[in-house]
């Protein structure tokens, strides 16, 4: 599951500077929501929760509830999401590869990457071409013929 945006969209979604949440990001198509990005630094994603995972349903105390569910009675993000406060806890169903996950995530202060910190990957396949692999939230150059030489020795290897 990837997502292409410019760095500018990027900036504008996220600020520097701490807030307090689940450390993911989703975004909804017309009738689905889906996580599309999750901070390694975040409770989230020590929770399990991956990018690309589908929100099937929210308990927010009274037991699950899909997102039909919850649209259908009028719930605000905050009643969904909890309060902005440390500690406030959601338990989230998740579908991901064909599987239903509950997992449940506490909010926490959080201060998101401004960038991918790993180094990028060369992976050799079947294929006499080697394959880039790139650290999700990096920003690539509009070259169109990638310097392999350019890369660390450990990343070409």
């Amino acid at each position: 599951f990837s997502r292409m945006t410019t760095i500018t969209e990027d900036e504008t979604s996220i600020s520097s500077g701490a807030y307090i949440g689940f450390g993911f990001r989703s975004s909804a198509d017309s009738t689905r929501l889906f996580i599309i990005d999750v901070f390694e630094s975040g409770p989230a994603y020590a929770a399990g929760v991956r990018r690309g995972m589908e929100i099937v349903a929210v308990d927010t105390g009274g037991g699950f509830e899909t997102l039909d569910e919850l649209s259908a009675r009028g719930a605000t993000n905050e009643e969904i999401f909890g309060a902005n406060e440390i500690g406030v806890t959601r338990k989230f169903q998740f579908r991901y590869q064909g599987e239903d996950l509950n997992i449940e995530v506490a909010k926490e202060e959080l201060s998101p990457p401004a960038s991918g910190t790993e180094t990028a990957r060369v992976v050799r396949t079947a294929s006499p071409e080697p394959l880039l692999l790139v650290r999700r939230r990096m920003w690539l150059t509009s070259r169109t013929t990638p310097s392999w030489q350019s890369l660390p020795r450990t990343a070409r290897s």
